[in-house]
């Protein structure tokens, strides 16, 4: 086994392990492993869908994009059923996003570009606080209106 194989698995298990961290700190229900999973599940079918025809001695068959996009179809399914069958609350839409995010990272390192993966997830640990503070000030914003208009009546 190629060790550069070894350790795209290995970061795409740390990646995903990050962004599950990540959704259960912002108050999410499924964890790092959750996550982890789907990371390294997608750098596998990734990894797959570029070598498979290759090692076969057949490259001229090789069309990564083939597999690979399967990856966001059954994500879709996997967000569909937890939406449909858990409970339909809008805070577990960001469970889809996270896990689009998780398998969209691991397609990015098994195609070769592990670092950009974790540029991209370093852009949104630094990101996603900002706008949380955002969300907070916005959402706080007419509620203290109300309270002066409810003083101003009186």
């Amino acid at each position: 086994m190629n060790m550069e194989y070894v350790v795209m698995l290995i970061m795409s298990v740390l990646v995903g392990s990050l962004i599950g961290y990540l959704n259960r700190y912002g108050r999410g229900t499924a964890g790092a492993r959750t996550y982890a999973l789907i990371c390294c599940g997608a750098t596998l079918v990734t990894l797959v869908s570029r070598y498979f025809f290759i090692d076969l001695g057949k490259p001229w068959f090789a069309d990564p994009g083939r597999l690979s996009a399967q990856i966001i179809p059954t994500l879709g399914f996997l967000a569909t059923f937890i939406l449909w069958f858990v409970e339909s609350r809008a805070e577990w839409i960001s469970i889809g996003v996270n896990m689009w995010l998780a398998a969209l990272a691991g397609m990015i390192i098994g195609s070769g570009f592990g670092w950009r993966a974790l540029l991209a997830i370093g852009f949104v640990i630094l990101v996603l606080p900002i706008i949380r503070k955002a969300e907070e000030r916005i959402r706080a914003r007419p509620a203290a209106q109300d309270q002066t208009t409810e003083k101003a009546e009186t």
